[in-house]
């Protein structure tokens, strides 16, 4: 094989095994329940993160959203979500990939 054939060659192992790897990457779930107490007003909710928005969601009570995913390649994918039950609101990450690299699983 001449010196370019070898480059083209290696270049395309290379290439394949990238793709085995982002093939590999598992999916994760995210599922949001409203648990709230029956009678009781809608929990909404809105989730997003840099490249996806899914809007308000209206949960009444059972009710749950879900999603699922795989984080990206730079390993930086983050998921938040906005909580409005009533005159109540909070706001906070519901998964960051740096709490893989930090050991934590559910």
């Amino acid at each position: 094989m001449s010196p370019p054939s070898i480059t083209i060659f290696f270049l395309i192992l290379l290439s394949l095994n990238f793709c085995h790897e982002i093939e590999a990457k598992k999916r994760h779930l995210i599922k949001i329940y409203n648990r709230m107490p029956q009678g009781t007003p809608a929990l909404t909710v809105h989730c997003a993160s840099k490249d996806d928005d899914f809007g308000n969601r209206q949960l009444y009570t059972g009710q749950d959203f879900n999603w699922s995913f795989r984080t990206n390649f730079w390993g930086t994918t983050l998921f938040f979500c906005r909580f409005w039950w009533g005159r109540k609101t909070i706001a906070f990450d519901v998964f960051d990939a740096a709490w893989e690299a930090d050991g934590f699983h559910h």
